[in-house]
């Protein structure tokens, strides 16, 4: 196995782990950076792209499949993608209006300002790289059924919440996991409300719990360095969003929008609503929103529609 981080356009980031698995059978690239420069960069690290037999992808966002786009286009490299993803990328690249409507409405329904939100809708990720998804082929789908051969020492595994069809790519015999963007060593993912999905943080934390009891030695992460013990980051990552939860439930004693409940609660950095740029207002909403709909689901907030806008309470 070898890794390699590559720049990406992404200010918060900078860089994003590829990932290079060989097999008796098959050489693998696990996640692809942002765009086509990903070709002269594995040509730099002494890699030959045209010698890959699939491209794994971790999750939809662009900078894990942007080179992915290129490298299948100019080698004919297959790529694989997890099924729940390929049902949200068929359908943007079927009808791009579409997401864009229901992403608008989505806001509006979560209470954000009519003067913004053609602004939010144009900035999410999609729509800014709407160009990539318009062009994007995937040609496997990808679950933990997907067999990778009896000899790779592969499994895959459905990690859904950070995207509708994550996964992470485990080699028991190497006691290593390749987790994506599900587990990161220092950053909590973003969990946010995907159009046409229904408690993506329940969706989370029960993927997260998929994790817990997998004998590892080495975690390697989409982003950042790699780790030892995912266990305890399980651990570490569920504890935040329940504290989150309860921070909610704390704020949520009137009925409010998730875009008003975003904008009272504690942001890394001591960020506010007021100082954040568009993405991490989007983002500080989408996580608003999939928190208030796993307090939903628990019973502790109740919901109700005003002017076609859902506000939520504490329900006890």
């Amino acid at each position: 196995m070898r890794s390699y981080e590559i720049p990406i356009r992404i200010r918060a980031l900078k860089t994003a782990n590829i990932y290079v698995v060989e097999t008796e059978s098959r050489k693998i690239l696990v996640d692809s950076g942002m765009g086509p420069e990903v070709d002269n960069f594995l040509k730099f690290s002494g890699e030959d792209a045209k010698t890959f037999d699939l491209i794994i992808l971790s999750h939809l966002h662009i900078d894990h499949i942007g080179g992915a786009v290129h490298l299948r286009s100019k080698y004919g490299i297959p790529v694989g993608m997890g099924a729940g993803d390929i049902d949200l990328m068929n359908r943007i690249k079927g009808d791009p209006n579409w997401f864009e409507k229901s992403y608008t409405g989505q806001l509006k329904e979560n209470g954000m300002p009519e003067a913004l939100l053609n602004k939010y809708t144009r900035e999410t990720p999609i729509m800014r790289e709407i160009d990539y998804y318009q062009n994007f082929e995937v040609d496997e789908r990808l679950d933990g059924n997907y067999s990778l051969g009896t000899k790779t020492g592969i499994k895959l595994i459905d990690v859904p919440g950070h995207s509708p069809g994550s996964i992470c790519v485990y080699l028991p015999n190497e006691k290593t996991i390749f987790t994506g963007d599900h587990v990161l060593r220092n950053i909590s993912p973003n969990i946010s409300k995907y159009v046409g999905i229904r408690d993506s943080l329940g969706s989370y934390l029960s993927s997260l719990e998929k994790l817990a009891d997998l004998e590892t030695e080495y975690v390697l992460p989409g982003h950042g360095m790699p780790f030892n013990s995912l266990h305890d980051r399980v651990s570490d990552l569920i504890s935040h969003h329940r504290a989150r939860l309860d921070e909610i439930i704390e704020i949520d004693r009137d009925w409010y929008s998730a875009y008003e409940i975003a904008g009272r609660m504690k942001w890394s950095k001591g960020r506010s609503m007021d100082s954040m740029n568009t993405m991490e207002t989007i983002f500080a909403v989408g996580e608003a929103t999939s928190h208030l709909e796993r307090l939903e689901e628990e019973g502790k907030v109740k919901a109700t529609d005003r002017d076609g806008v859902k506000l939520y309470k504490t329900s006890t």
